[in-house]
C-alpha cells in the first residue's frame, strides 16, 4: 500500500538528510548525542506514521482532509 511506503520513506529519508546537517553543523564534541536525538526522533516519526497509516485516515488522507471542507455530523 502507497501509505505504508510513504509512512517509512518519509522518517528514512528525513533521517538521512538530518544526519549529513548534524555531520555539517553540530561540533565533533556534540555529534553523538546529537546523533542519539536524531535516531530517537526518527523511530517517533516512524511509529506515529505506522500508527495513522493502520489504525487512522493514512498519510494520504491525512493530507487530503487538509482541505476538505469537515463532516457535518446534522444539521443545528
Amino acid at each position: 500500500r502507497f501509505d505504508v511506503v510513504l509512512g517509512v520513506l518519509f522518517p528514512l529519508h528525513s533521517h538521512i538528510a538530518m544526519n549529513h546537517v548534524v555531520t555539517d553543523y553540530v561540533p565533533k564534541g556534540m555529534r553523538g548525542m546529537a546523533r542519539g536525538a536524531l535516531v530517537l526522533t526518527s523511530i517517533v516519526a516512524a511509529v506515529g506514521l505506522a500508527k495513522l497509516n493502520f489504525s487512522g485516515d493514512g498519510v494520504t488522507g491525512t493530507v487530503k482532509a487538509l482541505w476538505s471542507k469537515p463532516k457535518s455530523e446534522g444539521k443545528k
